[in-house]
This record gives structure tokens, sequence and C-alpha cells, in this order.
């Protein structure tokens, strides 16, 4: 299996094309349309955004993919925007039978100190993407559709996972040994396809599953969801508090070199990067507009929540 996974690898990067931009490292996935996966992140950044749009040889590529590798072992990074990227790819496991042990491949695989990840479009989360990333507590898979087979696995801190209304599948041991789970949130009225051993055991005896009004019954019966214990049912207003995130109403203003945020949030934390996802600059709103100052004309990216914008000056 070993000598299997290491000609497999061998044969993609030698027809891949690989090129660095800003001190990453992307592979390009297709020149028409022109799209790219960030394969290696060779910065230590603890906050990052990852770009929508990278150049090579006068042409840019729309990012849509992370590797299985990208943020492997990156333990200075606590929080990552995904921006526009749409699959996180599947990793896979390296079996060493002298010992019996394992290593685990995946986009954000032993990202140990990772606390915060705006999921942003995100369709897919590949097999083993979280793997041992103990720092995460909450996620919110908003427009998530799959989750791969032991995405989250070890995610020993985690305690609330919100699911979006286009999950699809949960994947085999997706939140295996995640024993702090006590919440899960289900805004789709249909139950997604669900592993029967995609939690731990005590977290189908302790946790809570929160699902809309009028669908508890059709959660009892399906597979995977049957076996929690504690189902409840949230009204219809609950249900569209589930993410608490009103910064849809943001609105975005040029001021000379400053830039100015109306209808933020009270208490929502606002961040600002350059075009390298460098953060720049970091505010909590009170609720009143807010200002940042840009240092020099040019393309930034602006996190409220989990939304995040673009700005050209």
């Amino acid at each position: 299996m070993l000598l299997l996974v290491v000609a497999m690898l061998g044969y993609v990067n030698a027809t891949a094309q690989n090129f660095y931009w800003e001190g990453l490292q992307f592979e390009v996935m297709s020149e028409s349309p022109a799209t790219a996966r960030l394969h290696k992140v060779q910065r230590c950044l603890s906050s990052f955004v990852i770009p929508e749009i990278v150049d090579n040889e006068e042409k840019q590529y729309a990012v849509i993919a992370i590797g299985e590798e990208a943020f492997r072992y990156l333990d200075c990074i606590s929080e990552v925007n995904l921006g526009r990227v749409e699959v996180i790819e599947d990793g896979y496991v390296v079996h060493y039978s002298d010992n019996g042990s394992n290593s685990y491949y995946g986009g954000f695989a032993y990202a140990a100190n990772l606390r915060q990840v705006h999921f942003g479009n995100l369709r897919k989360v590949g097999d083993y993407a979280f793997y041992g990333c103990q720092g995460l507590s909450v996620i919110d898979l908003k427009k998530v559709e799959n989750l791969g087979k032991e995405a989250f696995l070890d995610c020993t801190s985690l305690k609330e996972v919100k699911m979006g209304e286009k999950m699809q599948s949960v994947g085999k041991r997706c939140f295996m040994n995640c024993d702090s789970i006590s919440s899960i949130k289900m805004v789709c009225n249909f139950p997604p396809l669900c592993s029967p051993d995609a939690f731990a055991s005590n977290v189908y005896e302790t946790a809570v599953l929160q699902v809309p009004e009028g669908t508890k019954e059709t959660y009892m019966k399906a597979e995977g969801w049957n076996k929690f214990v504690h189902i409840e049912e949230m009204e219809a207003t609950a249900v569209s508090d589930v993410w608490n995130d009103a910064s849809d109403n943001v609105r975005l203003m040029k001021n000379g070199k400053s830039l100015i945020l109306e209808g933020v949030p009270q208490n929502t934390v606002v961040k600002l990067f350059d075009m390298r996802g460098d953060l720049l600059n970091s505010k909590m709103s009170s609720g009143q507009p807010l200002s940042f100052l840009l240092p020099k004309r040019g393309v930034y990216f602006v996190s409220v929540g989990l939304h995040s914008f673009k700005v050209a000056l």
C-alpha cells in the first residue's frame, strides 16, 4: 500500500505544473478555466486568508482547492479564512507495519493550534482534512455539502458543530474521538446521509442534536441520526439564528485612503489583510462605523464574522 501511495504521488507531482506566489506553492488544476490548488504554505502566520486569485506567467488562476499537505503540521496558524475555496481535497494515511503507527495526510492535519476556520464557500471537506486539530472548538459548516472519512478525527476540543441546509453526507468516523461535542445543530429539514459511526459513542448518549421544527421524527428514523438519545426541535426563529451572522448587511465605502465599514454587528471582530494574506489590523465593532487606514493602493481582504470581502483601492 505504501509503495502504491508513493507511486501515485510521484505521478501527480510529475504531471502538475507547480508555481510559487508570495511564499505559497500552487499547482495548476486547469488552464480553461484557469484554476489552481494551494499545495503548500511555506510562511508561518497566525492568521491567514487564502487569496482568491494568484498570478503565474501573466495569467491569473482562481484558487478553488486545498491540497492534502497545504497546512499540515503548521502549528503557528490559529485562524484561517478559506475565501473562495470550494474543496479541501481527500487526504490519505500511511501505515508503518514495523511499529503499527499511522501518519495522516490532510489539508490541515496536525495543525494543533488552529482555533477558528471561516469556511466561506467550501462545499467539500475531504478525508482526514482536519485530523488532530485539537484547538478547534466550534465549526460552522454553512455551505458544506459533504464531509469525508475521519475529516475531524481526534479534534478533542470540538464542542459545537453546525451543519447547513446543503449538507448531503457525513462520512465514516468523521467526528470519531471528538468526545467533547455537546451540541450538533442542523438546519436541513431532511437528514443528510450519515455513517452510523460518524460520532463517538459517548456523543450519541450525551450530546444534544437540535433539528428544525417538525423534523424530529424524521431524524429519529434516519440511519446515523437515530443513534442520538437527545433530539430536540428548534423553533423557526431559532433555526434562522443558528449562524448568528448579520454581516450580510455590512456596507463598505472608501474615503481617500481609508476604508469605512457600516452595519457591522456589535462585538464582531473585523480584520484587514493584505493580498498576501498577512494581517494588517484588527478591531472590535461597537456597533458604530469602523475605519481602517489603507497603507497604499492595492487589493485588500476584510473578514467580518463568517464573511470576507475583497477591496481594491
